[in-house]
């Protein structure tokens, strides 16, 4: 959330406040033509390079599609 630090710190309105969330940018990370994506690390490089390729945005949400497992490690390593 963000808000007008000056105004609301002389006046002590909180209706200023933007409480206006933006609508979360959503990826497909798809095993068909792009590695093996049951490997953390082609998953998480996929991943960022997506978010770097798209700043700006306040959330991400990341669609995963594969015919394998993905490993925990990979798990893991999307959440943080």
């Amino acid at each position: 959330m963000r808000y007008s630090a000056e105004r609301a710190k002389f006046t002590g309105n909180t209706a200023d406040l933007d409480l206006t969330f933006q609508t979360p940018r959503y990826f497909t990370i798809s095993a068909v033509g792009g590695g093996d994506i049951s490997k953390e690390d082609t998953v998480v490089a996929k991943a960022v390079r997506n978010a770097i390729d798209n700043p700006g945005f306040g959330a991400y949400v990341i669609n995963i599609s594969q015919a394998g497992t993905m490993t925990g490690d990979a798990n893991a390593k999307i959440v943080m």
